[in-house]
């Protein structure tokens, strides 16, 4: 764009939306910056939402754009330039995604692309119609700069003085006889209702392919603006598609959870896909609290992973059917073998994996049973010592089972945990195959409702990780009950009966 604003000159803008800096300029200078303000409006889109956020909000809210909406419009930018002709956004509900993306974003497209052609598409008829509405308002609230107007009163299909045309149609509503330059979809499902039969995935799969998709120019840009309900609703076949067909890179894919749960990965400085946070730092902390996402999580974590968190797992798990895994009040005293077998983590960083202990017995009955579970973030010392004192806790008659990494660091380790064990039956085995091959006998015997686990506080993590695996960023509990599983098949059975047994609040 021609005569661009500087940096400069935007400060300054900003700096005037203060009464007092005001009072400190001459009318020639407020005049100036008037002029000034036209420009930016119509230039820049972070100025403009800057500028028309405030209509959104009630009066004694903080309208500022948050990081993650100044991500989004750096991303829309790249669209309005050409740069990206293809844009899926993720967003937990509640975030104003839909504000910044269809409802700021397309005005500001049409005014500076005459004679365009846009659709906005969402869940129902009544959304995109309300879409339709605020595009049109802000339009003419800012017709003097932005130099466009809407021409008349339509909420279905509406024109612009510089020659654009808007249609508004709920997503699976077939249109004909309009060819659009952009086609913004925002939130396709309106729930999880909507995704839950393969049919109703199928419907709005065929409409976006056979409709929308033989709708849009060949220069065309395609928005996708949306929170994510199931792993095979509508951007989940695009970027299996999209990876399958080995064009990977026609899509950008921004993906912006409720909570940063991993380490930032500076691969863009200026822009991090993880908007600069910290492990567990929330997506809009001005806004929402760590009290509310903790509410939402206390329900289904597998809706909860999909909606705040943008991803999705298969329903029902890949491997474990992990509603299958029963919590008993106790476990029989008619025991064959007890092992506790650990899987270490490789890095102590925060978001890395978790170090842990599975106790686990079978029964002469052929029953498994999880005794107790063991989870550490910590340096090497401090998993030293939670490994020694966890094994006296469990007794001399529990075998202890250790991963061995290849390398001499693992083996000095194994020969560090097998001295500082003495007395114990220690055994340090290599991984062989892949996590779900190694998982797969483990998860046989769940699926057969072979397994429980004593009920205990680490009960919930542990069957949300198994019902997500091999899918979630965590694993380790999965690793390490695999392990456990495998040893209890090899070892031999006890001579003499352990004196303990385990009951309900035992578990830690």
């Amino acid at each position: 764009m021609s005569n661009a604003l500087t940096d400069k000159q935007l400060d300054q803008l900003r700096s005037a939306r203060d009464p007092e800096f005001l009072k400190t300029l001459t009318a020639d200078q407020r005049a100036a910056l008037k002029v000034l303000h036209k420009r930016a409006l119509k230039q820049d889109l972070e100025y403009f939402a800057e500028s028309v956020a405030p209509a959104f909000v009630k009066d004694h809210e903080d309208a500022t754009p948050a990081r993650h909406h100044r991500l989004m419009l750096h991303h829309l930018k790249r669209v309005a330039s050409g740069e990206c002709r293809r844009l899926m956004i993720f967003c937990p509900p509640g975030v104003a995604k839909s504000t910044y993306g269809v409802r700021i974003f397309t005005p500001f497209y049409l005014a500076n692309n005459p004679k365009t052609k846009a659709i906005v598409t969402s869940s129902s008829q009544k959304l995109a119609w309300q879409h339709s509405d605020w595009i049109k308002s802000l339009l003419n609230m800012n017709a003097d700069a932005l130099g466009t107007k809407a021409v008349n009163d339509s909420r279905e299909l509406w024109n612009t003085d510089n020659g654009c045309e808007l249609l508004a149609v709920s997503s699976g509503q077939a249109f004909q006889g309009f060819r659009a330059d952009l086609a913004f979809i925002d939130d396709p499902v309106g729930g999880i209702e909507d995704v839950k039969s393969d049919q109703l995935r199928d419907n709005l799969w065929e409409w976006f392919n056979a409709n929308l998709l033989g709708r849009v120019t060949p220069s065309g840009r395609i928005v996708i603006i949306m929170t994510r309900w199931h792993d095979d609703d509508l951007a989940g076949r695009l970027i299996k598609l999209a990876k399958d067909s080995g064009d990977d890179q026609d899509w950008t894919v921004l993906s912006l959870p409720a909570i940063w749960e991993e380490e930032e990965e500076e691969d863009e400085p200026e822009w991090p896909k993880g908007l600069g946070r910290t492990h567990g730092e929330l997506i809009w902390p001005g806004y929402q609290t760590a009290d509310f996402y903790k509410e939402k999580r206390r329900g289904d974590e597998f809706t909860f992973q999909a909606m705040y968190q943008c991803n999705p797992l298969p329903p029902g798990g890949a491997v474990f059917r992990a509603n299958l895994l029963k919590p008993v009040d106790a476990a029989s005293a008619h025991v064959r073998k007890v092992v506790r077998a650990w899987d270490l983590a490789a890095t102590t960083k925060r978001g890395s994996d978790w170090t842990v202990g599975v106790k686990m017995q079978l029964d002469n009955r052929g029953q498994y049973t999880i005794l107790d579970v063991v989870r550490i973030k910590g340096g090497p010392e401090e998993v030293r010592s939670t490994i020694l004192n966890t094994a006296a806790a469990d007794g001399r008659g529990v075998y202890i089972s250790l991963p061995k990494d290849p390398g001499q660091a693992g083996v000095a380790q194994v020969r560090d945990f097998t001295n500082a064990l003495a007395g114990y039956v220690v055994e340090a085995t290599p991984e062989t195959g892949s996590k779900v091959d190694r998982a797969r006998p483990y998860a046989a015997q769940m699926n057969a409702e072979n397994v429980s686990m004593i009920v205990a506080p680490w009960n919930k993590d542990f069957t949300d990780e198994h019902a997500g695996f091999p899918n979630l960023k965590h694993d380790d509990q999965v690793d390490a009950a695999s392990r456990a599983f495998g040893c209890l098949l090899d070892l031999p059975a006890f001579v003499q009966k352990p004196t303990w047994s385990y009951s309900k609040g035992m578990g830690r």
